[in-house]
């Protein structure tokens, strides 16, 4: 593969690939079939979307952390490792982006929390196993909540 032979990148998994893949992929299907018409309301309006992030929101929390391990973690540090820095990551995540929505004083909805804790999932998901401290797992998070927020912020409803 090329990340490994010409980057010399780790990943186990194959969750850069995976996820880059993903991300491309969704973008050029949005860009392609996405209406050219701005609808009257929000996705974020709905009380059934709130119920469905709410319920998504937390699976997420539940499976996240075992899906980041379950491929590649073979000890038993590992696979603790896995879920501990990755359920720090998604709180720090959550924290960042909450705070964030606080400070330009946007509505906070479920939503944003569901997108959140998959920032914070993603953040996590190739590295879970190498970081060894919780403050560097907590602080990946909250960078990707941030860096999260403001992509929502400005990117959203552009494509």
């Amino acid at each position: 593969m090329v990340i490994e032979t010409k980057i010399e990148a780790v990943d186990p998994g194959g969750t850069i690939i995976v996820f880059t893949y993903g991300s491309i992929f969704g973008l050029i299907v949005s860009f392609i079939l996405g209406k050219k018409i701005v609808p009257n309301s929000s996705i974020e309006d709905g009380y059934q979307s709130q119920i469905l992030a709410l319920i998504g929101t937390f699976l997420l929390w539940t499976f996240f952390p075992i899906f980041n391990f379950s491929l590649t973690a073979i000890t038993y540090l590992e696979r603790t490792l896995a879920i501990i820095n990755t359920t720090l990551s998604m709180a720090g995540s959550t924290i960042a982006m909450t705070v964030m929505t606080a400070i330009y004083k946007e509505s906070l909805s479920m939503l944003i929390l569901h997108r959140a804790a998959i920032l914070g999932g993603i953040v996590m998901g190739s590295s879970s196993f190498f970081v060894y401290h919780p403050a560097i797992s907590l602080s990946f998070g909250v960078v990707g909540g941030i860096c999260g927020f403001f992509c929502l912020r400005h990117l959203q409803g552009r494509f």
